[in-house]
């Protein structure tokens, strides 16, 4: 879920802090992503869902802020849906932090749900 709510304890580049303001003044309190988990879980056998851990927030600032504004703006009729994805930094084990074997398993999460 990605609430509508700007919310940090540091000043944005402009200089501006930023605490429980909403990210879009008439929008909707939080927004889901319209592409389905379960597909995306359902894509993966059981080896490749290691590591693999679904949570009910964005984060704080900039990814909750990144995720409401593009699931707002992919809510539109014929949109293939939105879902953010938090992908592991490079200091994280050698295995999780392998960029072909992260971007092989999260194109078959997308590919799964778009096509469900």
């Amino acid at each position: 879920r990605y609430e509508n709510r700007d919310d940090t304890s540091m000043a944005d580049n402009a200089g501006v802090l930023r605490e429980g303001s909403p990210i879009l003044a008439t929008g909707e309190a939080v927004l889901a992503p319209s592409l389905s988990v379960d597909a995306m879980m359902g894509a993966l056998d059981t080896r490749e869902r290691n590591g693999v851990i679904f949570s009910n927030s964005a984060g704080n600032y900039v990814c909750n802020n990144t995720a409401y504004w593009m699931a707002h703006w992919f809510r539109a009729p014929g949109s293939p849906g939105f879902a953010f994805i938090h992908v592991p930094n490079t200091r994280c084990t050698p295995e999780r932090a392998d960029p072909n074997r992260l971007g092989s398993k999260i194109s078959q999460m997308l590919l799964a749900a778009i096509h469900r």
